[in-house]
């Protein structure tokens, strides 16, 4: 059994989302591991790997899974036009600048960017221009895929659209995939949110632990990781917590992003014919009391 259909899109994104909604309709089989990589990182593996994680599937109309990095990984859209010609894409994309804010915050979060580096200075670093800039030039990184697939199986959503209405976007993406329609849920679940330390004391074990983690994870039998499990989402719970209101992206570097991405929104919004001009609107939300961030150590 072969998937057909595929959601990529970029890290922060909403791909974690629209995951989760979509393996809930009955008429849709994805995997439980949400992110196979197999165009990617695990290409080596074989498609007979590839084909084992969909072959336990109950009778369904479409199948597929959602790999992120798909989008932003050299040589993965021609590997998927060869093995899978008709199979059905879904890409998810969000305000760039945003996005990139997020990605910080969530690498903060791992242990992964010093928290003492501001998100300015972070854009500006060689480091950083791979890691939140370069991501979000869009049709840059789409333009391998519109060379291979038909406009007829592609299918291009916005974050912000999901979460405005998730009914109505939802529902364009089940006639993509040719199941039936459904009756309007409950509110959009907050998936994958990017939880902040408790204090710069976590912040620290955070960075500390992480790289040692990364490197003794592949020889941690999976058994073991699945026992120990809620143990680990306890402490994470425990030392991060998720729900306290983000900083904003300053105005001076939102505007000096928005320049960045201003012709590849502008093509890719030409694209979808709609006007992208929005992702270039300052957010809303109030920013954080300067004590509350000195807390976690970010100020």
């Amino acid at each position: 059994m072969k998937p057909s259909f595929l959601i990529a899109g970029v890290q922060k994104g909403g791909t974690s989302a629209l995951w989760y909604h979509l393996r809930e309709h009955p008429e849709i089989y994805m995997p439980d591991e949400k992110e196979l990589n197999f165009f990617n990182w695990n290409y080596h593996l074989s498609m007979a790997w590839y084909q084992r994680h969909f072959e336990s599937s109950p009778a369904k109309r479409a199948w597929g899974e959602a790999s992120p990095h798909y989008l932003l990984t050299a040589g993965v859209a021609a590997r998927i036009a060869r093995d899978l010609p008709e199979c059905r894409l879904v890409f998810i994309l969000r305000d760039p600048v945003e996005r990139a804010h997020s990605n910080y915050w969530f690498n903060v979060s791992r242990g992964l960017q010093n928290p003492a580096v501001p998100f300015a200075r972070a854009v500006e670093a060689r480091d950083g221009q791979s890691r939140y800039v370069n991501k979000g030039y869009y049709w840059k990184w789409l333009e391998p895929f519109m060379e291979r697939f038909s406009p007829e199986q592609m299918l291009i959503l916005l974050a912000e659209d999901l979460k405005a209405d998730a009914h109505a976007t939802l529902a364009r993406c089940y006639r993509f995939l040719g199941v039936r329609p459904l009756p309007p849920g409950p509110e959009l679940a907050n998936i994958n949110v990017t939880r902040l330390p408790r204090s710069p004391l976590t912040a620290q074990l955070a960075a500390t632990w992480m790289p040692i983690r990364e490197a003794i994870r592949p020889c941690v039998p999976r058994p073991l990781l699945e026992f120990s499990s809620p143990l680990r989402q306890y402490l994470w719970g425990t030392l991060f917590r998720a729900g306290q209101t983000r900083p904003v992206v300053p105005p001076e570097v939102r505007e000096r992003l928005n320049g960045i991405y201003r012709e590849s929104n502008r093509s890719l919004g030409a694209y979808l014919g709609r006007d992208l001009s929005e992702w270039g609107q300052l957010e809303a939300s109030p920013k954080p009391r300067v004590a509350e961030l000195r807390k976690v150590g970010v100020c």
